[in-house]
C-alpha cells in the first residue's frame, strides 16, 4: 500500500481525472484544472515510485495553454502520440458562475511531452468532450463528443487533422444532451464500449472499421441508473460499470448521482454479446452496502 502523504503532488495543476500507464511502469494522469480550479490543467507524469516526473507542456516553457483542461487522454505508444480532450474548467461548475466546457481536442508528441496541434470541433456541435480512447496502435482515436456522438480522428500524416462522426449513440435523436460518457477500446482495436448516463446503458460496438462501427449489443438498465465509467478485466471477458457521475450539491451546477452502484456481466467468447448470469447478484447497491458508514459514491473502476 503507498502512502499518499509519500505521493509527489503536481505544483501547477490538480483535479487528477483518468490515468494511463507508461511502458516503464509509470502513468500520466490528466490534471483537468489548476492549482485554484481555473485553466490551464495539465498532464502530470508520474515514474514507477511514484514521483512526479514532470507536468505538460512544462510550465516553464508553456505557462498559459488556452483552454487546456484535458479529462479523456489516449495513447499511441508505436506512433508517439497522444490524444487528450478538454472537458470543462471545474471551478465554472460552482454556483454562481456559469459552466465553460470546451470544444477542442489536443494532439501531442510524446518524445518532447509538448501539444503539436489543436484541433478545434465547434464546428461539429462538439460540446464538453470527456473520454478518448486508441484504437490499438494505429495511431488514430475515438473520444465521446459531449453531444451524443462518438469521433474517429487519425493522427497520422500532416495538419490539419479533422475528426468525423464515427457513431451516434442518441440513435438520431433529435435531444442531444449527452453527459459522462465513458469509452473502453479492445487491445485488439475491434470492439469498443461505450457507456451513456443520459440513456441509461452501455453499447458494445464492432469497430473492425473503425469509421464504422456496427451495434452489436445494448446492456440496458433501469432508468435513472445512469452508466458511467465502464471497465473490464485483464482478459476482456468480465466487466463492470459504476453508475455515479458527479453529485455536487447545493453548491454547484452538476447533480448527475446516478443510481450509485456497480453493476457487473460478463462478454460471449465472441465478444459479441453481454451476458448477465445472474441479474440479482450483478448489483452492488453503494448506498445500503457499507451500512453505517452511509452512501459510497462509486466514481470509477479498476478490476484486478
Amino acid at each position: 500500500m503507498i502512502d499518499p502523504a509519500k505521493v509527489d503532488q503536481p505544483k501547477t495543476s490538480a483535479f487528477a481525472d483518468e490515468f494511463i500507464t507508461t511502458p516503464d511502469d509509470g502513468f500520466l494522469a490528466t490534471m483537468m484544472g489548476s492549482s485554484t480550479g481555473g485553466s490551464p490543467g495539465r498532464v502530470a507524469k508520474y515514474n514507477k515510485d511514484f514521483k512526479l516526473v514532470g507536468e505538460y507542456p512544462d510550465p516553464k516553457t508553456y505557462p498559459d495553454v488556452p483552454g487546456l483542461n484535458p479529462h479523456g487522454i489516449a495513447v499511441s505508444w508505436t506512433k508517439n502520440v497522444m490524444l487528450t480532450v478538454d472537458f470543462l474548467v471545474p471551478a465554472s461548475t460552482l454556483k454562481p458562475n456559469i459552466p465553460v466546457l470546451w470544444k477542442t481536442v489536443r494532439l501531442w508528441d510524446m518524445n518532447t511531452m509538448t501539444i503539436k496541434e489543436t484541433v478545434n470541433c465547434s464546428a461539429l456541435g462538439v460540446n464538453g468532450p470527456m473520454d478518448a480512447v486508441a484504437i490499438a496502435e494505429t495511431g488514430a482515436f475515438y473520444f465521446g463528443g459531449g453531444d451524443g456522438n462518438i469521433y474517429y480522428i487519425d493522427a497520422n500524416g500532416k495538419a490539419p487533422h479533422t475528426p468525423v462522426v464515427a457513431w451516434d449513440t442518441l440513435s438520431g435523436s433529435t435531444n442531444r444532451a449527452s453527459a459522462g460518457n465513458i469509452l473502453y477500446s479492445f487491445r485488439s482495436g475491434t470492439r469498443l464500449l461505450v457507456s451513456s448516463y443520459t440513456t441509461d446503458q452501455v453499447q458494445l460496438l464492432d469497430t473492425t472499421k473503425p469509421k464504422k462501427p456496427k451495434l452489436l449489443d445494448t446492456l440496458k438498465f433501469p432508468a435513472g441508473a445512469g452508466a458511467h465509467v465502464v471497465r473490464l478485466s485483464e482478459d476482456e471477458a468480465f466487466g463492470a460499470v459504476a453508475t455515479y457521475f458527479l453529485d455536487e450539491g447545493d453548491v454547484g451546477q452538476v447533480v448527475l448521482p446516478g443510481d450509485m452502484t456497480l453493476r457487473m456481466f460478463f462478454l460471449n467468447d465472441k465478444a459479441s454479446k453481454f451476458v448477465v448470469q445472474n441479474p440479482s447478484k450483478s448489483v452492488i447497491d453503494f448506498k445500503t452496502v457499507m451500512g453505517a458508514k452511509g452512501v459510497y459514491r462509486v466514481h470509477g473502476v479498476v478490476i484486478l
